[in-house]
């Protein structure tokens, strides 16, 4: 990750899409307490492209539940009778555009908070992870690589409006997916179908979330990919 620490100067960097990388170590290379303007020029097709998935990200906005994923870990099924095997350590977060401190923009960034380290906030034909103003991070867009995949989640909590009921599992359960009758208040616990979005660069990123609405994820996943597919 290029380590970003902004100085005592107002900057503004003019920069087409086929320029950024350029722009890019302008930007790394100056020093604490400057505010850089970054204005990205994008042809009508980037644009488009570049709407929808904006689109999109505000609809993903809206998830009744938006979780950060800061663990994961292997259950004994064998021994806990439990149907998952995986457990998931989440907390609930949220996305929003909010401008980033140090950095103008014609563009609201998309941001992903995160619990357990930096930020995303995603620009046009870039990406800044932001920590505080002394550590931050920018990359390209095309190094940041983006997943989706459904997540059929055995929820304790609150069931969401926003989400597609999978099925059912008991709490307590055999190899075979019945009921294990040695506990007496086994309880059917419902399986929720949500959207796990994953973040990774190869600069080390690693940050999963979940929605609660699957399809809105795997909408802004597919809108993101095409417009980097364009750049």
């Amino acid at each position: 990750m290029r380590q970003l620490f902004p100085a005592p100067v107002s900057r503004n960097l003019q920069s087409g899409i086929k320029a950024r990388r350029e722009a890019l170590e302008e930007v790394s290379q100056s020093i604490e307490n400057s505010v850089v303007g970054l204005s990205v020029e994008m042809d009508d097709a980037c644009r488009a492209a570049f709407r929808a998935y904006q689109n999109a990200f505000d609809r993903l906005s809206k998830c009744q539940f938006v979780w950060d994923l800061t663990s994961a870990s292997e259950v004994d099924q064998v021994r806990s009778r439990s149907a998952t095997p995986i457990s998931f350590d989440r907390s609930l977060t949220k996305c929003y555009r909010k401008t980033l401190p140090g950095i103008t923009s014609p563009e609201l960034p998309l941001v992903f908070l995160n619990h357990n380290g930096a930020d995303i906030h995603l620009y046009p034909g870039f990406f800044v992870m932001y920590d505080s103003p002394s550590r931050m991070g920018i990359l390209d867009m095309t190094e940041l690589e983006v997943d989706y995949k459904a997540n059929h989640f055995i929820e304790r909590e609150i069931i969401p409006q926003d989400s597609k009921r999978f099925g059912n599992v008991w709490e307590k359960s055999n190899k075979d997916g019945s009921r294990d009758k040695r506990y007496s208040e086994n309880q059917l616990l419902p399986v929720m179908e949500y959207g796990e979005v994953t973040f990774r660069s190869g600069s080390g990123i690693h940050e999963k979330y979940m929605f609660s609405d699957a399809e809105a994820a795997e909408n802004f996943v597919g809108l993101l990919l095409e417009f980097k597919n364009l750049i």
